[in-house]
Formats: C-alpha cells, structure tokens, sequence
C-alpha cells in the first residue's frame, strides 16, 4: 500500500465535516459583519479627520445644495461624499458624525461582497474574503 491509497483511506474513515447551511452561514456572516463594524466605528471614534475628510466636510459645508455642488467642482473626487456630508451635517458635525457615512458605507459594501463572492466562487471563499474584507484597515 502506498503513501497516497494509506492517506485517502484515512480520509474517508474520518467523519465527513459539511458546512453549516446557508441560514446558519449567513448567521456568522451577520456576527463578523458585526464585529467588523464596531472595529469601524471605535477606529472611527479614536482618530481626527484626515486633510481629504476636512476638505470634503469643507466643500459641503454650504448653504445650499447647490453651493455645495459648484465648491465640490474644485475637488478631483466625484461630488456624492460631498452631497451625502451637506446633508449629514444636520445630525452633527463632529468628527465621529462626519466619519459614519463612511464606515456605514464601508460595513455595506463588504456584506455586498460577501453575496457576490459566495455567488462567484462558493462560500467557503466568499467568507475568507469577507473577512479580509470586513477588518482590512479603513
């Protein structure tokens, strides 16, 4: 008998290890999905706003909608972070307010991740890169 037959019967007298069904992989999805968001938000919390943040709330700190759209012309990034901060603002202004569109944008996109993943190559993969996804340094 040689190496590879000993390692193939070994394997098939072992119990078969399934995964957990879609409802419980979702679950855990859902705990790390959790998990990655309060990292985002305690990282959130403990820091100022970066010189692209400052500017963004900077542009969007308008009167008028329409102010806010002709100072996000003079930024090189696409105007919706600005139009999402001019409204944002009237929940608060402080850095911690001013940063969650963006870890709620954040946490939405590794979840819709997760889903195209696991459609694209399985779920075992999709996970992985879940939860690369989920705590990768903001």
């Amino acid at each position: 008998m040689n190496y590879t037959q000993s390692v193939q019967d070994k394997f098939e007298s072992e119990p078969n290890h399934a995964l957990p069904s879609g409802a419980h992989f979702d679950l855990i999805a859902i705990l790390v999905l959790t998990a990655a968001f309060l990292v985002r938000l305690r990282t959130a919390w403990g820091t100022f706003l970066n010189p692209d943040e400052a500017l963004h709330y900077l542009l969007a700190n308008q009167s008028a909608w329409l102010l806010a759209y002709k100072a996000s012309l003079t930024n090189a990034h696409p105007p919706l972070l600005t139009f999402v901060l001019h409204f944002w603002r009237e929940l608060g202004t402080s850095e911690f307010v001013l940063r969650l569109p963006s870890v709620i944008a954040g946490t939405t996109f590794c979840w819709i991740f997760f889903k195209w993943l696991s459609l694209i190559l399985g779920r075992v993969t999709g996970f992985i890169g879940f939860i690369l996804m989920g705590f990768l340094h903001p």
